[in-house]
């Protein structure tokens, strides 16, 4: 019998969590990790089949208060040490380690035996242990959710603790860790337990069921409790220590052992046992790994030492092809294969171990034809024997740098070969995967000069993680990688801007020959560029090939690639559609407009799954059914679209975001507008669209953007919106220039109009969900318009609406919705608070050049009211003795919004009025002046 899990078809946002829950899942053994038994993958999503496990959830044994059996302290504490040991061993013992994410009791499964399984790696991260991850997107449940994750953006293993934490109190007391039913203040479980256990109050929260048990034991347990819970993540223990801790007073119940009884090794190697030999073997650690997978599914195959052995006699030297960092690669023949590139590591240390056994799980799982195949390994030795194809015509990077091959390198093969290799990280980027040592000398050359991409050493499988280990080649390596230590996508694009530079100079990334500030070719291309001397740095090689203009449009493309910033350089899938039409232009000599993208991605992505998920047929479903009965939306075609932005063009897009891209576009009847496409790439967000599009096609109100229609034949329906020319509220706050002149008086008009739109709003009753001083647009004439409805809701039950999936923006984010689960209007209240702030500082509502305690700008602003010091916070602009009583009475407004207590907070229609009035009153005052001016010019005449 086995469970078989099959995602919401309605619901985009689940394919992203099931990828990345097969992802981790598949790398985890251990006896309390429910197994991944298989998946299908012929379905429009794929199913997931685990082992089953029969005995529901921790959930349901802790509050079914029916059960005809005692749920007992012995039970309790034998699971708890169980799933300790599980994550502990995701922290400490898996080759890279996980953090889960979403602990909670509804993710323990219990077996016959009430052998605890834990479950839900949908929104689990692989990252370094030790290391934090910055985050904007928030996930998790409501009432296990780290306070410090929520306050800082910084996602770590000990959030896992905090999760864990509250399990513990749900097992002490047998109550929720969110409950409505609760009163206000103690709705949240671990606040109450904190709070119980600093009171001494132990006894009056335990559940009914444990009165009786060892109140010794139980108190130990509740001051674990409350360790794990701490605020700061840093005063928390370890899930090791934790396991440690929980193990022995197990033994204790047990045995009932004295504590110096408890030998602390033996405990470890419990721990360790599942993941880890006391030799370190890496051959043992990568079949621990996946490989029982990977032979059953006849992908790679196993050979023996001796099979490697008599393939390179005995590793000859005079085998040997290349050495590296990592290695040697020797030429070798094997039976039923021929010639093939057998790669030995030269040292014996982890790091590279763990280097090895990356590039074999990763490499095992791709298939591309520009990429180097992957035919076997070894296990039998400490540092895995890899076995690849053998490919015959050397690196890219001699053919470029070696004169006598250089020569005969012609544009039309280097084309070629630059178009392929795009192809092969476009597929990857698409699995998802990261390459991260993208550099010529990784690109091998088969007998037709096929481009095969190698090296998957330092490939990721997490596009957002972050690392203080830096990995790459010196001139290839990303600025933005090497300044954050996070390496995405973008990190791949940024050194195939370099290998196309390359390609276009014959120069290589890094020389001391050249003059200190142009040593990096990276340098020296694009000052070449902005000086207009392309044809001054051209390899000689390709002069007088007659492809200038070709060759122009190659480096254009290889400037975009090089980018400073990552959000300004293209997707590899842009590069590739872009050399495929260049390359399709050196073969058949068509014009641009001949060229069929379609053809070209159907080409490139041939081997990659496509999906049917069809935001526009839900939307239109929507729309249709409840929302077009009057003539409010109108609905545009494809073409419609690609004409009004010219195909999308990128000098059109005039802004950028989590969800997708705006393009100006010009469009007959409606002259020029603003068009918000999807990155399709990210379909989880669909139904964010679908959901702004039904929200803001029945909204009416002069400060909100207006929608003026949608295309619903898209695989993402796209937006069409009326044009706001003077950008963000943002914008005008922060950019130095643009605030220094924003006055007074128009921040208190775009407040005023702000809280106008939002007071209208709540009467629908919507509420926004996402305010912020970005989704706040600026007209000609400084009027304000709200925008951005993706992640706004009815609000059906006049007060709130419940959730557990958090949405919305780091610092503008209500504290109360964080921790109770209840999106409402006061949430608007609150964020529009920090809006308020922004105007009067200046300073940005989430910011890591503050100090830890006042990132956050609510808490620093507060800070600053309670102790006086408003004066020394506000902009230096807005300081003028006739304005500071009225500078003075936005910011008690602001900290009236930012009230912890949503009770304690003004509506919106009552923030709206405030504004106003004082809005009225410098109108008046201005009035006055003019007045009083004007009587003394007639007095002086």
């Amino acid at each position: 019998m086995v469970a078989i899990k099959k995602s919401k078809l309605s619901d985009g946002y689940l394919i992203k969590r099931f990828i990345n829950e097969v992802d981790i899942v598949s790398q985890v053994k251990h006896r309390n990790v429910v197994k991944l038994m298989g998946c299908c993958l012929e379905t429009k999503f794929p199913l997931l089949v685990y082992e089953f496990i029969p005995n529901y959830t921790l959930l349901w044994h802790i509050h079914n208060r029916s059960l005809d059996y005692r749920f007992s302290w012995e039970m309790r504490i034998k699971i708890a040490a169980e799933i300790a040991w599980a994550v502990a061993y995701l922290h400490s013992a898996t080759l890279t380690p996980i953090v889960h994410r979403d602990i909670k009791s509804s993710k323990i499964l219990l077996d016959h035996t009430y052998t605890a399984k834990l479950i839900g790696f949908g929104v689990s991260r692989l990252f370094a242990l030790g290391q934090s991850e910055l985050t904007t997107l928030l996930d998790g449940t409501i009432g296990y959710l780290d306070p410090e994750y929520f306050q800082t953006t910084h996602l770590s293993d000990k959030s896992d603790v905090y999760g864990f934490g509250v399990v513990l109190a749900e097992l002490i007391t047998g109550r929720r860790p969110f409950s409505y039913d609760e009163p206000y203040e103690s709705r949240n479980l671990a606040t109450c337990f904190v709070s119980a256990i600093q009171e001494d109050r132990l006894l009056q929260i335990l559940d009914e069921n444990l009165v009786e048990g060892d109140l010794i034991q139980l108190k130990r347990v509740a001051e674990l409790t409350e360790r794990c819970l701490r605020v700061k993540s840093k005063e928390r223990p370890s899930m090791k220590e934790v396991a440690i801790e929980l193990e022995a007073l197990r033994s204790v119940e047990n045995h009932q052992l004295r504590d110096e009884d408890f030998n602390h090794r033996e405990i470890m190697e419990k721990l360790f046992h599942p993941a880890t030999p006391s030799n370190i073997n890496g051959g043992y650690l990568l079949q621990h790994k996946k490989l029982g997978d990977y032979s059953a599914n006849e992908k790679i195959r196993i050979f023996t030492v001796e099979d490697l052995q008599r393939a390179t006699n005995n590793y000859d030297e005079g085998n040997i092809i290349d050495r590296g960092r990592y290695g040697t690669i020797y030429k070798g023949i094997l039976p039923d294969y021929g010639v093939v590139a057998i790669k030995k590591s030269i040292k014996i240390y982890q790091q590279q171990i763990e280097k090895y056994i990356n590039e074999l799980e990763i490499a095992s799982q791709i298939n591309h034809q520009n990429v180097v195949k992957t035919l076997g390994c070894c296990l039998g030795t400490e540092i895995p024997l890899l076995v690849y194809e053998f490919i015959t015509n050397g690196t890219l990077f001699s053919h470029i740098h070696d004169p006598v091959l250089a020569s005969n390198f012609s544009w039309e093969m280097r084309i070629k070969v630059a178009a392929e290799a795009a192809a092969a990280l476009a597929y990857l980027h698409m699995v998802p995967v990261i390459h991260g040592d993208i550099k010529s000398a990784n690109i091998l050359l088969d007998q037709v000069y096929t481009a095969k991409v190698t090296d998957f050493g330092a490939y990721r499988l997490d596009n957002s993680e972050s690392t203080t280990f830096v990995q790459g080649t010196i001139g290839y390596l990303d600025p933005e990688y090497l300044q954050f230590g996070q390496m995405t996508e973008k990190s791949d694009v940024y050194s195939f801007g370099v290998v196309l530079a390359e390609l276009l100079t014959g120069r290589q990334e890094v020389s001391f020959d050249r003059p200190e500030e142009e040593r990096s070719l990276a340098t020296f291309f694009l000052s070449a560029i902005e000086e207009d001397l392309v044809l001054q740095i051209l390899d000689q090689n390709l002069l007088g090939q007659d492809k200038i203009e070709q060759l122009k449009r190659v480096a254009k493309l290889s400037v975009w690639c090089l980018s400073e910033k990552r959000e300004e350089r293209p997707s590899m899938k842009e590069v590739a559609m872009e050399l495929e039409a260049l390359r399709s232009v050196e073969n058949h000599p068509w014009t641009d407009e001949d060229l069929n993208h379609e053809k070209i991605m159907e080409h490139l992505f041939n081997r990659a799954t496509s999906s049917n998920f069809n935001g526009g047929f839900l939307l239109h479903h929507k729309l249709s059914r409840d929302y077009l009965d009057i003539e409010t939306v109108r609905i545009f075609t494809a073409e419609d679209l690609q004409r009004a932005t010219n195909n999308y063009e990128e000098g059109n897009i005039i802004g950028r975001g989590g969800y997708g891209t705006v393009y100006k576009g010009n469009l007959p009847d409606y002259g020029v507008v603003a068009i918000k496409k999807s990155r399709i790439i990210y379909q989880g967000k669909i139904e964010k669209y679908i959901n702004e599009v039904q929200i803001v096609s029945q909204i009416n109100h002069q400060n909100v953007v207006k929608i003026l229609g949608c295309c619903l034949e898209t695989e993402a329906p796209l937006q069409v919106y009326e044009f706001i020319t003077n950008g963000t509220l943002f914008s005008h706050i922060h950019d130095p220039i643009l605030a220094s002149n924003f006055s007074w008086e128009m921040r208190i008009k775009v407040a005023a109009e702000t809280a106008s739109a939002l007071a209208y709003l709540h009467m629908v009753p919507i509420v926004h969900g996402d305010i912020k001083s970005a989704n706040i647009l600026l007209d000609q004439t400084y009027t304000a318009k709200v925008s951005d409805f993706g992640a706004s809701r009815f609000d059906t039950l006049d007060d709130y609406v419940l959730t557990t999936l958090v949405q919305g923006t780091i610092g503008y984010l209500d504290p109360e919705y964080l921790h109770f689960g209840q999106l409402t209007k006061k949430s608007d209240v609150y964020s529009f608070g920090v809006v308020l702030a922004e105007l009067l500082t200046t300073q940005k509502a989430f910011s890591h050049d503050r100090p830890e305690e006042d990132r956050i700008l609510s808490s620093y602003f507060l800070n600053a009211i309670q102790d006086d010091r408003l004066v020394q916070i506000v902009d230096k602009n807005l300081i003028r003795e006739d304005r500071i009583e009225q500078v003075k009475r936005v910011a008690k407004l602001t900290e009236s919004c930012l009230k912890s207590k949503r009770e304690e907070r003004p509506s919106m229609e009552e923030v709206a009025m405030e504004l106003e009035a004082l809005r009225s009153v410098e109108n008046h005052q201005r009035i006055d002046e003019y007045l009083n001016h004007k009587e003394v010019d007639e007095h002086l005449m």
